[in-house]
């Protein structure tokens, strides 16, 4: 028998459900919390620490509206993300292409204002001061009473009631499963490529060639010779006065073929493989790679739908559950934090009594759908530019290397 949670408080007529402790979900969280408006959180994972949260992230044309809606002792945190805090909050940088025959700069990203930062660290930041359900892996939802109420009961049995639930559950979401049912409409589709990454410790001395070559936080690019695709970044320094810097490495191809000289590989031979034919100053860095570095596989994937049953505006998505798109323009986690920004400001005006929750749902996705679908569809078009050397050589590719909306 399911164990029936207090509702939210007789004082507060809106209570929002929020399944997914990631970076959408929190963004959204510390909003409402600025807003003064009551909800909870639900988070699948354990702890904050308890599941690795992938390598570096970039925010960039979202931090200005992520900045306005959080608490500024929440905003401090995330900024101490930062994987080179020497670069301040205030740098305005473009991002590097390379050509990864020749180690050379073709093609910049324009200049805007940037923070290059941890994952984990963003995450752990949005955490502060928030009262987080952790450990709460949802089984089902559904109305109650007389329907203007909806209710999360999760697989310990427990079950809480609120005015709006939001799945800010991740890209195989199961909030999105629920309310998108009818044909399979919630899965995922592939991208046509292959990835695999790694992040390891090398010496302060590849980092400065690196630095010195082509950047000294982050660049990406296409290998012309073998159309491979490669994104370096730095992930931590050293603020002992040590010599060693975390990177992060990845790579990515269109396979062709039955790839039948990759049978057998390890992981870590694969991803040495991929990288031998690229110039000289990366490929010593990969070859500082410790023998117990982890490499995995990366699965990427989008969903492109942005379409979905809100339940008569009591249920929408948010991040990655409402719109999954490929890494290759970097905008994925800026859109997730949009959208907690956006749905705040919404429920802000149905607390406020300008609208009503339902209202507020419509007007939150009627400008999330449109900006989700064609993020989804240029970052798209960015993953296949981005393994098309002669295609960004001769043509250029906006998708790849244009200005970020988000």
């Amino acid at each position: 028998m399911a164990i029936q949670q207090a509702a939210q408080p007789s004082s507060q007529k809106l209570h929002v459900l929020i399944i997914g402790g990631g970076i959408a979900g929190l963004t959204l969280a510390q909003a409402l919390r600025k807003y003064n408006i009551s909800f909870t959180v639900f988070e699948r994972d354990e702890s904050a620490t308890s599941r690795p949260q992938g390598w570096g992230i970039s925010l960039h044309s979202t931090l200005v509206t992520l900045e306005n809606h959080v608490p500024g002792e929440v905003y401090d945190a995330i900024c101490q993300a930062q994987v080179n805090p020497e670069a301040g909050r205030d740098e305005v940088r473009g991002v590097p292409f390379v050509n990864l025959d020749t180690g050379k700069v073709e093609h910049m990203v324009p200049k805007s204002k940037r923070l290059r930062l941890r994952r984990d660290g963003v995450r752990l930041g949005l955490t502060k001061g928030l009262d987080i359900l952790w450990g709460k892996k949802l089984a089902s939802i559904s109305r109650k009473g007389d329907d203007n109420a909806i209710c999360a009961t999760f697989e310990d049995g427990t079950s809480y009631t609120g005015t709006v639930l939001v799945g800010a559950d991740g890209a195989h979401s199961a909030v999105r499963r629920i309310l998108a049912p009818d044909n399979n409409a919630w899965e995922n589709r592939r991208l046509p490529c292959n990835a695999i990454g790694t992040s390891y410790y090398i010496s302060g001395a590849k980092v400065n060639e690196l630095r010195e070559q082509v950047d000294p936080l982050y660049f990406f690019g296409t290998d012309p010779k073998t159309n491979t695709y490669a994104f370096w970044s730095m992930l931590e320094q050293p603020d002992d006065g040590g010599m060693m810097y975390k990177m992060q490495l990845y790579f990515s191809w269109i396979p062709s073929g039955d790839e039948r000289e990759l049978v057998g590989l390890s992981p870590a031979e694969v991803f040495k493989l991929k990288g031998a034919t690229m110039f000289p100053t990366l490929r010593e860095v990969m070859a500082e790679m410790p023998e117990d570095a982890v490499v995995s596989y990366v699965n990427l994937v989008e969903w492109p739908a942005v379409a979905w049953d809100n339940w008569d505006g009591m249920a929408t998505l948010a991040g990655d559950a409402a719109h999954c798109m490929s890494i290759y323009r970097g905008e994925g986690v800026n859109h997730g934090i949009i959208d907690g920004c956006v749905l705040a400001d919404a429920l802000k005006r149905a607390a406020d009594g300008v609208v009503c929750p339902r209202k507020a749902v419509e007007e939150y996705e009627a400008e999330m759908r449109l900006r989700g679908k064609e993020a989804v569809d240029v970052s798209h078009q960015a993953c296949l530019d981005a393994h098309d050397y002669r295609k960004i050589e001769t043509e250029g590719s906006f998708a790849l290397l244009g200005a970020k909306k988000v």
